[in-house]
């Protein structure tokens, strides 16, 4: 299981998800990007790798985990702290 978090550098809520996971000791793998554009093309490429649940954003940062057979999209900072450092690792979205 992988933990992707990508965002802008200077992004304040991408370097308070990134502290907020190190200080947590939660093991991720931070993916800078310079643009909307790249950061599109950047969560697209970490959703093509299984079938996704839950819905990503357009704004940095966003949050995937990848599972041996799905990607979940946890969303922003917002999200994280919404759901919890705690559950990151286990959280999914609702199924309707």
């Amino acid at each position: 299981m992988n933990l992707f978090v990508v965002g802008y550098e200077q992004c304040p809520y991408f370097m308070a998800a990134c502290s907020e996971l190190t200080v947590a000791n939660i093991s991720y793998k931070s993916i800078l990007v310079q643009d909307k554009d790249e950061l599109r093309t950047k969560v697209r490429q970490i959703k093509r790798l299984h079938p996704v649940e839950g819905v990503s954003g357009e704004t940095s940062p966003q949050i995937l985990r990848v599972e041996a057979a799905v990607v979940v999209c946890i969303g922003g900072h917002d999200s994280l702290e919404r759901i919890g450092l705690e559950n990151v690792m286990s959280w999914r979205p609702l199924a309707f």
